[in-house]
């Protein structure tokens, strides 16, 4: 029956290839390119990282303490990254699939379309990851020098990562699903999302904390191997000798990563065993084998619990549809100046949407917590801080970093959020571009509510001043507006209409693209920033002159990086036609 189910995807999968118009494989064909850019440009970046932290032991032996720590940190904190972000992927495709009361059906066992869901967990959750880690870890690896044997071992040890990863979380998911009841699956996710990203968070800090602590992580001393860097002349050749030996200072005193527990350190050993071109020893093997056993017992117990789990009778009794049409009925009322009904009544909708999937808000609670780690760094280390106010730069960056991931969640979703019932509402009295405005105003809305509350809590814990924070925001302001319709935009460009699935909701090239274009505009504004710095060094300008022609410039970057994308995905639905 396995083989059934898995055979039926991937035909489905020929089929749409198949018969998708010339236009859509050349597009595929032209965003695989770019792709294939992006990937190797990561690849080689984090290659040359490893490379000058090897030094001159590099691609010949045994890594470095200082390479070998690197490999270790990269590999835990994409580990960390895969399962924060696993959670609505496998519990969509475990509980919300739009295929799942078709499969009940049928004369498939449950266990066998737990396995078949696990498989299509595995892929949703590995589509995220490939754009970023994978091409880390493939730097990475080519810049400790693996063999051939080597290879072969590093991508066995990522595949079962890649594996285990949804298997644990499924397992966790099932079996709080079994004790608290299917039904309230949804309370559930969102409570495992915050949960698991509330730990990790706490092991990060704990372990900066110890960094600091013990010595490892100086700021003084950063700033010093930084500038030396920065100040080095000569040739190319004596300039990256010179910017080893920093890099190489920056990592004197600290210890290899522990937590040997996570199985990221047991394929993070595979790699470091066969580094340097050597054959796999112990110490990779054994990781390997943790892995192999880790991963069979993970799916083992998904198939047995998740079996009983598919099985009830209240599987398919998680919604209350009719609970969003009361709440729609119970707020109406006269639409806003300048607003149609139709436009109205969407946002509205959508807000109660939003509301009540809980998955969606496991997302951005997930992503919450972050702001949060300033506050725990200053409250384990309340004698770390020096002159300038480090936490409250620290506060301002994740505020940034909040800014950036809630933006792409809230404005990618939006889009899709009604899955098929898109159609009806494209159906109805209400244009492409009134449509995607609407998503753009929850998307703004939500995000700047955010920000309001988190700029409040950290001028008010580390005592900004009233000009500080209002700058700060209006440029989050202002960063939220380009951003959302940025998102907004991606997902109407490449719309996906075609599940009810959460997980499934934003297309993967909308995923990949807004990562790209929103670090290409996160990049800009670093740019303008640096051009402002310097002008003020220079005195190309005065102060109000110059600061006056930066807002300007800034709030027509964010403008345009908002308003184009909209533009564009009104044409492209105006022309999109249903798939069915």
């Amino acid at each position: 029956m396995f083989r059934i189910l898995i055979r039926a995807r991937l035909r489905m999968l020929a089929n749409t290839a198949r018969s998708a118009p010339r236009w859509h494989k050349l597009m595929v064909v032209w965003l695989t390119l770019f792709g294939v850019m992006i990937f190797a440009t990561i690849g080689l970046a984090c290659a040359a990282l490893v490379l000058l932290m090897q030094g001159a032991a590099a691609r010949h032996g045994a890594l470095n303490p200082a390479a070998a720590q690197l490999t270790a940190h990269v590999y835990q904190y994409l580990f960390f990254f895969l399962l924060a972000g696993s959670v609505p992927f496998v519990a969509s495709s475990l509980f919300q699939d739009n295929d799942l009361p078709l499969l009940l059906t049928t004369p498939v066992t449950p266990s066998a379309v737990v396995a078949a869901k696990l498989v299509d967990s595995v892929i949703a959750n590995s589509a995220q990851f490939t754009v970023l880690g994978v091409p880390v870890l493939i730097g990475i690896g080519w810049g400790i020098g693996l063999s051939a044997s080597g290879w072969a071992w590093f991508i066995a040890s990522l595949a079962l990562l890649l594996i285990f990863t949804p298997a644990f979380t499924g397992s966790l998911l099932l079996v709080l699903a079994r004790i608290l009841g299917v039904k309230k699956v949804r309370f559930v996710v969102m409570g495992v999302s915050v949960v698991l990203a509330l730990g990790i968070t706490l092991l990060a800090v704990a372990g900066t904390s110890r960094a600091t602590q013990s010595g490892a992580l100086d700021v003084g001393r950063m700033r010093a191997a930084l500038s030396g860097a920065a100040t080095a002349t000569g040739t190319p050749a004596a300039q990256w000798s010179a910017a080893q030996t920093q890099v190489q200072a920056l990592s004197k005193g600290q210890s290899e990563a522990g937590l040997s527990w996570l199985p990221s350190s047991w394929a993070c050993s595979v790699a470091m065993d066969t580094a340097g071109g050597r054959p796999i020893g112990p110490a990779g093997a054994h990781g390997l084998i943790a892995l192999v056993a880790a991963t069979v017992v993970m799916i083992a117990f998904c198939i047995v619990v998740g079996g009983r789990v598919v099985s009830s009778e209240d599987i398919l009794e998680q919604q209350d549809l009719n609970q969003v049409g009361r709440g729609i009925r119970r707020r109406q009322g006269a639409p806003p100046l300048g607003m149609s009904p139709a436009m109205a009544g969407l946002i509205v909708k959508d807000f109660l949407y939003i509301g009540r999937d809980t998955i969606l808000i496991g997302q951005i609670g997930t992503t919450l917590i972050l702001f949060f780690v300033p506050f725990v760094l200053k409250w384990t280390q309340p004698g770390a801080s020096s002159g300038e106010d480090m936490y409250g730069n620290l506060a301002m960056l994740m505020i940034a970093l909040v800014v950036y991931m809630v933006t792409s969640i809230i404005g990618l979703s939006t889009v899709g959020l009604e899955g098929k019932g898109a159609w009806m509402v494209l159906a109805g009295p209400l244009t492409r571009r009134d449509f995607l405005v609407a998503k753009w105003i929850v998307s703004f809305v939500m995000s700047i509510a955010l920000v309001t509350g988190m700029v409040v809590i950290a001028a008010l814990a580390f005592r900004w001043s009233l000009s500080l924070s209002l700058i700060a925001f209006g440029i989050f302001t202002f960063a939220c507006f380009g951003l959302s319709g940025l998102g907004v935009g991606l997902a109407g460009i490449f719309p996906r209409f075609l599940y009810d699935n959460p997980a499934h909701r934003a297309s993967v090239w909308a995923m990949v693209l807004g990562f790209v274009l929103a670090t290409c505009y996160v990049v800009f504004c670093a740019l303008l920033a640096a051009g402002v710095y310097v002008a003020f060094a220079q005195h190309l300008l005065g102060p109000p002159a110059l600061f006056a022609l930066a807002a300007l410039l800034f709030i027509a970057l964010s403008i345009t990086t908002g308003y184009t994308p909209i533009a564009l995905a009104a044409k492209r639905l105006g022309r999109y036609e249903w798939e069915h």
